[in-house]
């Protein structure tokens, strides 16, 4: 391995060699190298980067033909900023070293004739700067190396706990990734805008990464929820339906053969007619994701349809739970299964929150937790309201809601217009739910048109 030099500049050969000569017996670990004028100097830095050399400390005298010191240290700061640079000489001026001090960083002045043991003292202190500074150097690029690898790390394990969520449920698949998208660009967006109460916000770039894991992150709650209710496609389960089938099937042949014996009531005759019409009915609004008003009490009057089962045991035609799952007005939760479904956001924190994130990373389980949350207080888990919610969290909330009705692979519902789930968020922000001023950059910038085609 090179030693690192020490470069002497003098157009005195005398006062060159006499320091050369004084270092060489002070200093270990370093060449001492010299030369007789600016040019000379410049040109032996020039071979000594070629043939990556290390140029420790430079120590040049004021008054030269050609470039004074304060110029040669000037030009050698620009090539190689780390060296330490010392002037030397008894005819210095206060601009000269003014000059020195702005353009090359000067690190002492030293006058002639000098002090041997102020020179040897000086030149020891410096080389400790320099080797201090050249660790600090090395701890850094370490550092760097270091943080790109726990990034790639941290990508690789959030990457991993994604492909996770979308293994459990099938049925939002890919939401997570178009979200993190659509969160990222929005950061970005908001970093640019020039009007509104975000005109002055700047997100840094870890910001911006805390975001994105956020949003990657936010529904990997849906781990601790049943695979049954998370992925439940319709009211009743299609196992569901065809018990009621059975069921009914097995009152139609009950009836037909009471009729055929002649045993059958007038009201028993008026059930077989409808009971087709009815079965076909119950699978209908099974299978849908709303019912009116009036079909909920079409519903209740079929469920209180009594019959004998085979063991003559008195039943009704629909179980209480059947009925609570068909008369859901809309979607195809019960209300005990949307809390459920709701506690997600509590096993998305609690998970978070044990992963040992970074600092800049530490809100990363706050934000994804909250994403239901709403301005007004009226979102879950925790109720909280505008004061309490972060700008990344405000973000979230409207990105999720948007990215839900707007997306394309969803086997249960159709996927909504642009415009209609505009709409329906435009509404929400009229009532205190969402950010009003994030909106109007969502809509304004057009972020919104991320949408589909930019996704894979």
């Amino acid at each position: 391995m090179k030693k690192p030099v020490i470069l002497c500049i003098d157009d005195e050969n005398i006062v060159l060699n006499s320091l050369k000569e004084q270092l060489k017996k002070a200093i270990n670990g370093c060449d001492i190298e010299i030369a007789e004028s600016g040019a000379e100097a410049l040109e032996f830095i020039d071979e000594l980067l070629e043939d990556n050399g290390e140029l420790s400390i430079v120590i040049s005298d004021y008054i030269m033909p050609g470039m004074k010191g304060d110029e040669v240290l000037s030009q050698i700061h620009k090539n190689i900023p780390k060296a330490i640079k010392i002037l030397l000489t008894g005819q210095a001026t206060t601009d000269g070293i003014t000059n020195s001090v702005n353009n090359a960083n000067l690190y002492r002045y030293i006058a002639k004739p000098w002090e041997e043991s102020d020179l040897f003292l000086t030149i020891n202190e410096a080389l400790k700067s320099y080797n201090m500074e050249r660790k600090l150097e090395e701890q850094n690029i370490s550092l760097e190396l270091y943080n790109k690898e726990l990034i790639s790390f941290t990508d690789a394990i959030v990457e991993t706990m994604v492909a996770s969520i979308d293994t459990r449920d099938t049925t939002t698949a890919g939401h997570s990734k178009r979200l993190a998208q659509y969160a990222v660009k929005l950061a970005e967006t908001i970093n640019n805008v020039n009007y509104g109460k975000y005109k002055d916000f700047k997100f840094t770039q870890e910001q911006i990464n805390e975001l994105r894991y956020a949003a990657l992150l936010h529904d990997i709650g849906k781990i601790g929820v049943k695979e049954s209710i998370l992925q439940k496609e319709f009211r009743l389960s299609v196992e569901n339906q065809n018990e009621i089938k059975v069921r009914f099937a097995y009152l139609k042949k009950c009836l037909e053969l009471k009729k055929v014996k002649e045993e059958i009531s007038d009201e028993e005759i008026n059930l077989l007619y409808n009971l087709d019409e009815n079965l076909k009915f119950v699978i209908e609004i099974s299978r849908r994701g709303y019912v009116l008003k009036e079909e909920i009490d079409k519903i209740q009057h079929i469920a209180e349809i009594q019959y004998f089962d085979e063991e003559n045991t008195k039943c009704n035609l629909l179980s209480n739970l059947e009925v609570e799952n068909l008369i859901i007005p809309r979607g195809n939760l019960t209300n005990s299964e949307r809390e459920i479904i709701n506690s997600h956001v509590v096993h998305t924190y609690n998970i978070l929150n044990k992963i040992p994130w970074t600092k800049e990373l530490e809100r990363v389980p706050y934000i994804a937790a909250s994403h239901h949350e709403r301005l007004d207080g009226t979102g879950y888990s925790n109720g909280i309201k505008e004061e309490q919610l972060t700008v990344q969290t405000r973000i979230l909330n409207i990105l999720d809601v948007f990215e839900a009705l707007t997306a394309i692979d969803r086997s249960y519902k159709p996927s909504m217009s642009i415009e209609k789930a505009l709409k329906i968020i435009e509404d929400d922000v009229f009532a205190g739910k969402f950010d009003k001023d994030l909106y109007e950059i969502f809509i304004n910038e057009k972020v919104y048109n991320l949408h589909r085609n930019t996704f894979n």
